[in-house]
C-alpha cells in the first residue's frame, strides 16, 4: 500500500542555530492521515563525531538519512524522493522506535562474524568491507561496514545531494576484533538492528553508485 501523502516536514529546533554544512537534526515527517515518521538527518562527517563520543569505536542504531546539507530544501527533496521510492518504503524503514526494546528482550548470538571483501586493500585505517555475521540459530546477515573517512570521502566525491537506503555499521578501523565485539553490542536487541542492517552481497561503494546512478543520473541515459 502507497504511503499517504507527505503533507509537511519539520527539522527539530531552529534553523538558525544549525551549520547546514556539518549538521544533525531529528526530522519529523508528518502525513495527511495525521501519522509521522520520525529519524535523524545528517551531513556525512558526523559518523567521525558519533565514534569519538561514544568511545567505544563503532556507531550503530537507527537508520541515519544523509544529506550534503541539513537544511529545509535538502530534507524536503530527500523526503520527497524516499517518499515516491518503492511506495514509500524507505519512511517505514527510517522510522525510529520511540523506545528500545526492554531488558526482557531476547538476545541475539553470535558464532561468527568476518571482515570479507575489504577495499581498498591492507587500508584498515580507511575503507569499507562487508561484515559476515552467523549466529547461533544458523541464520547469515552481510552488514555495510565503513570507516567514516572512507564514507565521508566517497560521500562527496560522488557529490550525492542525500542518500537513503542501507544502513552502515562505522567502526574506527577495520580490525577483526572490533568488528567481533561490535557485531555483539549489536546482537544485544536480538535480531532487530541485524535484519534491518541486513544487505547480502553488496559493497558500500556499490550501492553509493547504484543510488546516484538511479536518482541523479536518470538524465544521461
Amino acid at each position: 500500500m502507497p504511503m499517504p501523502r507527505v503533507t509537511e516536514v519539520r527539522l527539530a529546533g531552529p534553523a538558525s542555530k544549525l551549520k547546514p554544512e556539518s549538521a544533525q537534526s531529528e526530522i519529523s515527517v508528518h502525513f495527511e492521515d495525521g501519522k509521522e515518521s520520525v529519524f535523524t538527518a545528517a551531513t556525512p562527517d558526523q559518523p567521525a563525531l558519533w565514534i569519538e563520543k561514544d568511545k567505544k569505536g563503532w556507531h550503530f542504531g537507527n537508520p541515519v538519512l544523509f544529506v550534503s546539507r541539513v537544511d529545509q530544501a535538502s530534507v524536503e527533496a530527500a523526503v520527497a524522493s524516499m517518499a515516491t521510492d518503492m511506495g514509500g518504503y524507505w519512511l517505514h524503514y527510517y522510522n525510529s522506535p520511540k523506545k528500545k526494546p526492554g531488558k526482557g528482550a531476547p538476545k541475539a548470538k553470535v558464532a561468527s562474524a568476518q571482515i570479507t571483501e575489504l577495499y581498498p586493500p591492507r587500508k584498515p585505517e580507511h575503507g569499507c568491507a562487508a561484515s559476515q555475521v552467523i549466529i547461533t540459530d544458523g541464520r547469515e546477515f552481510s552488514l555495510l561496514t565503513t570507516t567514516p573517512s572512507w564514507f565521508q570521502k566517497i560521500f562527496t566525491e560522488l557529490a550525492l545531494p542525500f542518500y537513503y537506503g542501507p544502513s552502515f555499521l562505522f567502526v574506527r578501523k577495520l580490525d577483526q576484533a572490533l568488528i567481533r565485539k561490535s557485531v555483539k553490542a549489536m546482537a544485544e536487541e536480538g535480531d532487530r538492528l541485524l535484519c534491518l542492517y541486513d544487505t547480502p552481497r553488496r559493497t558500500l561503494p556499490e550501492v553509493l553508485s547504484q543510488f546516484k546512478t538511479r536518482h541523479f543520473d536518470q538524465t544521461k541515459a
